[in-house]
């Protein structure tokens, strides 16, 4: 009995193209990026040649990667905007360091750069709806930005892959935590009614006063009895 063909067209090639993409996230988390077409094909049970004809290159599939990764945040900042909105940016930041996590292994430095034009927009004008969702609920600063959301997102691939190798499991998780303490909003600052330091750290009075009484400008000078 014959194999039957792989069937290219159609919902057939779309789950083939998913299996692959699967596989390959899976290869490169795995491996890192030393993850070569062989592993991949592997993982996703196809042999190397079913997996060139979908992706005839090692950089086509990088790429078919990187646009999926972008795909995937938008819907993560979608699904975001329909989440109550006191934690609307706490579901995205966090839904998006997991998937960072996860995709480090294949997203070149240049990830950013290397989205579509029409995703970035898309994106953009998600995370500004986040945003504003967030500040007219009152859960973050009135000067939060668009921008400094999306530097968020940016810097998690740092820390991910910054992270030593034998420390916690998820030391990403304590940033976004850090983060979102810096963005929702906080209780007026206290201006004023500081104590003065009495000394520096080598023992010298900062202020240059030392030995001196203060004195409250226009008012008589202390006598000396």
């Amino acid at each position: 009995m014959s194999a039957e063909p792989l069937d290219r067209t159609g919902a057939a090639a779309t789950r083939v193209r998913r299996d692959i993409l699967v596989a390959a996230r899976s290869a490169f988390h795995q491996l890192g990026s030393a993850a070569g077409i062989v592993d991949i094909a592997k993982i996703a049970g196809l042999g190397p040649a079913a997996l060139h004809r979908q992706f005839p290159t090692r950089e086509a599939l990088i790429e078919a990667l990187v646009e999926d990764f972008h795909t995937h945040l938008i819907g993560l900042a979608e699904r975001a905007t329909a989440a109550p909105a006191d934690r609307a940016l706490e579901e995205f930041l966090r839904g998006a360091g997991w998937r960072i996590a996860t995709s480090h292994g294949f997203l070149p430095r240049t990830w950013g750069e290397q989205a579509r034009p029409a995703q970035i927009r898309r994106l953009a004008a998600l995370t500004e709806d986040l945003v504003r969702l967030s500040r007219q609920s009152g859960a973050v600063r009135d000067d939060l930005t668009t921008g400094d959301v999306l530097a968020a997102v940016s810097a998690l691939r740092g820390v991910i892959e910054g992270a030593p190798a034998n420390g916690s499991a998820e030391p990403w998780l304590r940033h976004v935590d850090i983060v979102l303490a810096g963005m929702r909003r906080a209780a007026p600052a206290t201006t004023g009614n500081f104590p003065r330091p009495l000394a520096g750290p080598s023992g010298n009075d900062p202020s240059g006063s030392k030995g001196k009484e203060a004195t409250t400008p226009g008012a008589p000078s202390p006598r000396t009895p």
